[in-house]
């Protein structure tokens, strides 16, 4: 069997399907060593392929719970298959 090959080592064979937009989950807020103020946000993109349609959601943990929140798929009609 050959080896899988990924995005990274084959740019040229991938296109851009479609752009998953979501609300932005809580953040947190710090200072870096020149005192300049920066923002962290920790979350993770979930994709759902089930058989006739791909769903998304943005998961993320707030005081030690799993927080989901639904997001939204745009497709890139320049790229899609009529």
């Amino acid at each position: 069997m050959e080896t899988p090959r990924w995005m990274d080592v084959e740019p040229a064979k991938y296109s851009k399907l479609c752009t998953v937009s979501a609300p932005i989950p809580p953040y947190k807020e710090g200072r870096g060593k020149a005192g300049k103020l920066y923002y962290r946000i920790a979350f993770e993109v979930v994709l759902n392929f089930g058989l006739t349609e791909l769903t998304a959601m943005i998961q993320w943990e707030e005081s030690g719970l799993q927080k989901r929140t639904s997001a939204q798929i745009v497709y890139d009609v320049d790229n899609v298959d009529s």
